[in-house]
Formats: C-alpha cells, structure tokens, sequence
C-alpha cells in the first residue's frame, strides 16, 4: 500500500506538467503564428485574447458577470481595434455601453478590468503593427517573457524555499523569482544577438525590466484571485485554469514595452524598443 501510494502522487504530477506543457504549447503556436502573419490575423488574435481575458476578469470580481460581459467584452474589442488604427467604431455605442455598465454596482473593478484588457490588446498591436522591428519586438517580448516564467517555475520548483509574498501567492518563492530574472535578461541578450540591434546592452536592461514587469503582473493577478477567494481565473487552458494564468505576466510586460518604445520613438514603438 506504501508503495501504491508514493507512485500516484508522481503520476499525477507527472500528467500535470504533460498537460501544462500541452497547454502552453498550443498557446504559444496560436501566438507566434498570429503575430508572425501580422495584420488582421495579429488583430483578431489580440481582440480574441483581450475578451478573453475581461470575460475572465468579470467572473471573477463581479457577481452581476453575465450583463456586465454582455456588455463589456464588445467594448474592448471595439477599443482593440482602435488602437490598431482600423476605422473608429460608434463612439456613441461606446459612450452608451459604458454608461449602461456604470448603472451596476462595482464600476470600479469593472473600469479596471476594462483597461487591463484593452491595454493587453492595443500594447500587443502598438508592437506589431509599428513600421520597422513590429515583429522582431514582439518575438523579444515573448522571448523575455516565456523565459521568465520558465526560470521562475524552475528554480521555485528545485531551489525554492523562500516565500516571495506569502499573503499575495505562498508558492512563489525568491529563488524563483531570481532564476525568473536571470533567465528573462539572458533570453534578451540572445534575442537582441539574433535580431541584430544596434545596442545589445541597453536592449539587456529592457529585458530585466520586462522580466521584472512579468513577475509583477504574475503577482498581480494572484492578488486578484486572493482579494475575490478564487483558485483559478477560469477552466479554458487545462493545467493552468483560465486565459488569465496564462498570460498574466505578458500582459504586464507587453504594456510596459509598449510604454518604452512609445517614449522612445513616438512613431513606431517597436524601434523605440529595440533600437537604442
């Protein structure tokens, strides 16, 4: 019996990461080939995730979820594909909308899950769509991301032991964290390697400060779900729960990117990223 019991568990754990790296395999494909083709599929690809994601953010901090998603999840698409420079849509149906949400309680958490998706999705296609390295600074972007994320799993995993906020998330630890940092900035440098820009060293401090945006935006999310008593955002990626565990650290670090290279080089994002 001691034994029958000892192998499950390692069973279990050994589908789960299967089914996690299944999960996020597929994800990842659906991403690169989105952003890869660039234009309407980019567009689609970022109004799809972007609702997703307000869908999710509705579940979980509004018990009035399916008027406000009626409503709302239609308005980010609309601010989406604004800010991919497509033609406007109503404003007055915006107005409208907004008014009509604004009527029910919570207004607050439902503002900011509105411009938590929104940013996500214009951040993504400010990148994308910019002339010059759209692609080249997305691609970075995921390369810091996913390799953030990887590095912190890791080594909480095997050298974990201290808690990084144990009132926010107990399972992250410091270790973790830092091994997230390491390898966030090194998948930078090599990124910045192969595209060929013109400062690896300063496109290296962007990628530790988008690491640093993606563990920030991981813990954010968690604050959420704690502030709500949720385990998950949701149950549509198996092994991880909802869209928003999954991309809750790229949402974070695609608006700070966004941010840099709009101050930058105002007209094209992407180079302000990338070439410094």
């Amino acid at each position: 019996m001691n034994d029958v019991r000892t192998v499950r568990p390692v069973g279990r754990y050994a589908g789960e990461l299967v089914t996690r790296f299944a999960s996020a395999s597929t994800l990842a494909l659906i991403a690169i080939v989105g952003v890869v083709l660039g234009g309407w599929p980019a567009t689609v690809l970022a109004c799809a995730f972007s609702a997703l994601i307000l869908f999710e953010w509705l579940g979980i901090s509004d018990e009035h979820s399916r008027f406000s998603r009626l409503l709302l999840v239609p308005l980010v698409v609309a601010l989406v594909v604004q800010g991919a420079g497509y033609p406007a849509v109503a404003i007055a149906g915006i107005v409208l909308v907004a008014a009509a949400a604004a009527l029910r309680n919570g207004l607050p958490w439902r503002v900011s899950g509105v411009l938590y998706a929104a940013a996500f999705g214009v951040s993504l296609l400010a990148l994308r769509l910019s002339s010059g390295n759209g692609l080249e600074a997305i691609l970075f972007v995921f390369a810091v991301v996913w390799a953030t994320d990887t590095g912190a799993f890791v080594g909480g995993r095997m050298l974990g032991h201290t808690p990084l906020w144990p009132a926010v998330s107990p399972n992250k630890t410091r270790e973790g964290a830092a091994l997230g940092l390491v390898a966030g900035t090194a998948a930078g440098w090599v990124a910045a390697l192969v595209i060929g820009v013109a400062s690896p060293i300063a496109v290296v401090a962007i990628a530790a400060i988008l690491s640093v945006a993606a563990q920030v935006g991981d813990l954010f999310e968690s604050f959420l779900k704690r502030r709500f008593d949720r385990k998950d955002s949701g149950r549509l990626v198996p092994g991880h729960g909802g869209v928003m565990d999954r991309v809750d650290s790229l949402v974070a670090a695609a608006v700070i990117a966004a941010v840099i290279g709009w101050l930058h080089t105002p007209a094209s994002p992407a180079t302000g990223l990338l070439q410094w």
